[in-house]
């Protein structure tokens, strides 16, 4: 029994230590692009979107051994994490100064609200059609993720402007 919970206490390590880098790299490429933030989300919106994807045809921890889980519970944390830290940021260096606290508290409240209401409709698509509509409907969420913030992906911070055209 005290096998199990190691083999837990590892997956839900594994998350945290994938997000950790997943914001460490996000934090790291968004600079190094320029402040396009969005761009970053975009392409780790494309990671998720393939993990999550891949989840269902991954074969069950018993017949492979925990490393599979292990390394595919810590790809959700790093493409999760990596976005959920610049979404703050963006929020941040496209509202007016004087609204930033205000910017933010509406992203954290967005955030937090979706999360509360998703796993009751979860819950129902894994009750009523399996673990696989389960991962259609992260998938299809991660899509629209990116079809909503694909019109910001050049969206830049008015310092990086700055910056360039001191530069130029």
């Amino acid at each position: 029994m005290i096998f199990y919970f190691f083999q837990a206490a590892y997956r839900v390590s594994s998350m945290e230590l994938g997000g950790i880098a997943g914001t460490l790299l996000s934090g790291w490429a968004s600079d190094k692009s320029g402040g396009r933030r969005a761009a970053v989300v975009l392409a780790f919106l494309v990671g998720l979107t393939l993990t999550l994807g891949a989840m269902p045809f991954i074969p069950m921890a018993w017949t492979v051994g925990p490393l599979v889980d292990i390394i595919m519970v810590a790809l959700l944390g790093f493409f999760i994490n990596g976005p959920q830290c610049l979404i703050g940021i963006i929020g941040c260096e496209v509202t007016d100064i004087r609204a930033v606290a205000t910017a933010t508290g509406l992203l954290g409240w967005i955030s937090y609200f979706g999360a509360a209401l998703s796993g009751l409709p979860l819950t129902m698509s894994i009750k009523a059609y399996g673990w696989s509509a389960y991962f259609g409907l992260l998938v299809a969420a991660s899509a629209i993720c990116f079809l909503i913030l694909f019109p910001l992906r050049k969206l830049r911070p008015d310092h990086h402007k700055e910056a360039d055209a001191k530069t130029a």
